[in-house]
C-alpha cells in the first residue's frame, strides 16, 4: 500500500482577502450590528474552506483520496479521536468540508477529521458510495468502498496514532446511507455512527459488535422518505427503508431499552434508547417538517428547499457531544446530554 500526501498552501491573495474580511468584521462589530451575522458567515466560509491535507492510498489497484484535518492542539497528542465525514451523492471530500463547516467545531472538541472521496467516474468528478442499493457508479460496479474505508483507517492509525477506541463516522444523504453500512461491516473498528438524512438500505447488515447510533431525519425529506419508499424526485428511484427500520434494527442489535426517553423542543423530537451492550445508545432526532438537509447549516448541504425547522438544531454539535460520550471498549458511558437541552 502506497501513501502520498500534498499540502495545500495559501496564496498572498487569499491572505490579503483574509485581512480585509477581518477588518470589515471589526468595523461591523463596533458600528453595524445589523449586518454582523452576515459578515461573520462570510468570514467563516473563507476560514474553514481553506487548509487541510490531501492524502491517498492504493486500494485494489486504484488511487483513493481523502482530506485530513488535525487541530493544532492535537498535532503532538497521541491517541487522537477520529471523525470520518462522508460526502453526499455526486459530491467529494471538498464539498463535505466546504458545506458542513465541521473543522472549527472539531477544533474545539479536539477531533481529527478526515473526508474521504467516494468512487466514480473521474471524468466528470461525480463520486458516490456503494452503500447497498445506493448509489450510481459505485453500486453499479460493486466497488468495495467499505474495504477502502478500513484501509484508510489502518493507514491513519499508523501515521497519526489514532485512538482505536474512538473512531466515528458521519455522513449526509448517500454518505449517511454509507455510514450505516460502515456500522454494519466495520463494527469491529467504529464506536459510533451518525447518519444524517440517510437510511439503512444495506440488506446484509450483520454487525459483530455493538455500535452506538445517532441519526437525523426530516419528516418532509423528499429524497430519503421518512416513512420509506421510492422518492419521486430522486432520479435513481431507489427504495429506501423507513427511518423506524434502522432505529429498531440497532436498538435490537445493541440490546438497548425498547422504551425511549423522549424530549421535544419546537419542531425537534429526540428519542433516546439507552442501556445497550457495552454502554451503547441509539438516538433519533426527528425534525418535523425538516427537508433533505444537514440540520443547523444555513445554505450548506441541502437538496430540498431549506425549512425553518432545519435550523432549530445543530447536527454537528449533537454528534460531537454524542461521540465524546461513547468509546469502543467503554462499559460505562454517560447518557447523551444534548447541548440544546431537549
Amino acid at each position: 500500500m502506497k501513501l502520498k500526501s500534498t499540502a495545500i498552501s495559501d496564496s498572498p491573495l487569499r491572505l490579503a482577502i483574509l485581512v480585509l474580511l477581518l477588518l470589515v468584521t471589526l468595523y461591523l462589530y463596533f458600528f453595524s450590528k445589523q449586518h454582523e451575522v452576515q459578515i461573520q458567515r462570510a468570514l467563516h466560509r473563507f476560514l474553514y474552506r481553506r487548509g487541510g491535507r490531501q492524502e491517498s492510498l492504493i486500494y485494489q489497484g486504484q488511487k483513493r483520496t481523502y482530506l485530513v484535518h488535525i487541530p493544532l492542539r492535537l498535532r503532538f497528542q497521541p491517541a487522537k479521536p477520529l471523525l470520518i465525514v462522508l460526502h453526499g451523492s455526486g459530491g467529494d471530500s471538498y464539498d463535505a468540508r466546504n458545506s458542513l463547516y465541521i473543522n472549527h467545531k472539531a477544533n474545539r472538541a479536539k477531533f481529527m477529521v478526515v473526508y474521504p472521496d467516494g468512487s466514480g467516474d473521474e471524468t466528470n468528478q461525480s463520486f458516490n458510495w456503494n452503500a447497498g442499493n445506493c448509489c450510481g457508479y459505485s453500486r453499479d460496479h460493486n466497488i468495495d468502498d467499505t474495504g477502502f474505508i478500513r484501509a484508510m483507517i489502518e493507514a491513519l492509525k499508523r501515521k497519526y496514532k489514532v485512538d482505536p477506541d474512538r473512531i466515528y463516522v458521519t455522513g449526509f444523504s448517500a454518505g449517511g446511507i454509507m455510514a450505516y453500512r460502515i456500522g454494519c461491516e466495520l463494527s469491529d473498528e467504529v464506536a459510533a455512527v451518525a447518519p444524517v438524512a440517510g437510511a439503512l438500505d444495506f440488506t446484509e447488515c450483520r454487525p459483530t459488535n455493538p455500535v452506538s447510533v445517532i441519526a437525523f431525519n426530516g419528516t418532509s425529506d423528499q429524497f430519503v422518505l421518512y416513512k420509506g419508499g421510492v422518492s419521486r424526485v430522486d432520479p435513481e428511484k431507489n427504495y429506501d427503508q423507513p427511518v423506524s427500520y434502522a432505529i429498531k434494527f440497532w436498538v435490537k442489535h445493541n440490546h438497548c431499552s425498547t422504551r425511549p426517553i423522549k424530549a421535544q423542543h419546537g419542531n425537534v423530537i429526540r428519542k433516546s434508547y439507552t442501556s445497550g451492550k457495552n454502554g451503547t445508545e441509539v438516538v433519533l432526532y426527528t425534525i418535523v417538517g425538516g427537508s433533505h438537509a444537514w440540520p443547523g447549516v444555513l445554505n450548506g448541504m441541502s437538496f430540498d428547499q431549506l425549512q425553518r425547522s432545519d435550523q432549530e438544531i445543530s447536527a454537528i454539535d449533537e454528534i460531537l457531544a454524542f461521540f465524546k460520550n461513547h468509546f469502543k471498549n467503554e462499559t460505562q458511558v454517560m447518557v447523551h446530554n444534548s447541548p440544546h437541552r431537549l
